[in-house]
């Protein structure tokens, strides 16, 4: 295991960004089926997501986050290669897992991964989540999302301003405007002129919530 600070894009870090840790032993370097050349596409978006699992902390909670990941199996048993550009403890520690060139799968709609810095914040999402997993206590606020009520276990404050300075930071590295998408599933056409930050739940065709329009609304930035 090396540790090492910064956010790395194109192979080469980025000044300013030594908030960001490097664990080599939570790294994805784009030669397997768990990442995408991006073919030559510019990044268009910040894609947050909740992990949907307990509120990991500490030095080891990224490589413990990508082991979860590589053991993530479908319906058949068999492994679902996926992967996220960053992750983001319940004590406010922010990790890089894959450079930013290239396209991590934390979705189902290709051209989004071809186009997306995708962060997941450990965090179990949902009240019912929470219960399942035990991690009862925190406080919890009510969402709509795409017409549907959500009970949501909040993320920490730390988490959030983590994210916030990451969503900033990554903004600011690929050029992008400082708004975020509409609260609800966009179609393909929406999303393809979209710049700026998103969630999960506003793929096309998915099925998913997270982050609930959360992370999108923790950031301040203005909905188009």
């Amino acid at each position: 295991m090396t540790i090492a600070h910064g956010i790395v894009f194109n192979g080469t870090v980025v000044p300013g960004t030594e908030r960001v840790i490097r664990d080599s032993s939570a790294w994805w370097d784009g030669t397997t089926h768990d990442t995408r050349s991006r073919q030559m596409r510019a990044i268009r978006t910040v894609r947050g997501h909740w992990s949907g699992g307990t509120y990991r902390e500490g030095p080891s909670a990224g490589e413990i986050f990508v082991r979860y990941m590589n053991a993530r199996e479908n319906k058949e048993g068999d492994d679902l290669h996926v992967s996220v550009h960053h992750s983001i403890s319940a004590d406010g520690l922010i990790w890089q897992h894959a450079d930013h060139a290239i396209g991590c799968v934390d979705v189902g709609h290709r051209p989004a991964i071809l186009t997306g810095v995708s962060v997941e914040v450990m965090w179990p999402g949902t009240l019912r989540q929470a219960a399942k997993l035990g991690a009862i206590g925190r406080p919890f606020i009510t969402r709509t999302w795409d017409g549907a009520r959500v009970d949501c276990v909040k993320p920490t404050d730390e988490q959030i301003g983590a994210w916030r300075w990451l969503v900033e930071t990554v903004c600011r590295i690929h050029d992008l405007p400082k708004k975020c998408a509409p609260l609800r599933r966009m179609n393909a056409r929406e999303l393809g002129a979209f710049r700026g930050v998103c969630e999960h739940g506003n793929m096309p065709g998915t099925t998913k919530i997270d982050a609930c329009g959360l992370l999108m609304e923790a950031t301040g930035y203005p909905h188009v």
